[in-house]
């Protein structure tokens, strides 16, 4: 073979190669307890797990309620650099209305500054026992 061919095989055979892996954003999922249904006054319960294979940098879990009774932010920082999973708890006001929604976001920022975003939604439910 001559150098010409030889440089041919070796471009055919770097074409084969998989390509460099790319970096990833973290994952993050957040779950409300009974389906994100709470009594007013109650409280709200659920759990947010995030995950990055380069490292987890921050977690920052926001709620708000529609009629903004129920505004809170908390900022966390990973305990375990790689997989975190924590519960979280907040204290939902007497009075309020039967029918409000709520939103939680919880964002995770990775050591090399990728991020990514969990959302979920839920329901002030008044029942009979709790209802005046």
């Amino acid at each position: 073979m001559t150098g010409l061919s030889w440089a041919l095989v070796a471009v055919a055979l770097a074409a084969c190669t998989d390509p460099r892996a790319r970096p990833t954003p973290p994952s993050i999922q957040v779950t409300l307890a009974n389906g994100g249904v709470v009594a007013s006054p109650g409280v709200l319960r659920g759990t947010l797990h995030a995950t990055d294979e380069y490292g987890l940098d921050s977690i920052l879990v926001s709620m708000h309620s529609a009629d903004e009774r129920l505004v809170t932010d908390s900022l966390y920082f990973a305990s375990d650099a790689f997989d975190e999973t924590r519960d979280l708890e907040w204290v939902v006001p007497a009075g309020m209305a039967d029918g409000v929604g709520f939103q939680v976001v919880a964002r995770v920022v990775s050591y090399i500054r990728f991020s990514s975003a969990d959302t979920v939604f839920g329901i002030v439910r008044h029942t009979a026992s709790n209802a005046r």
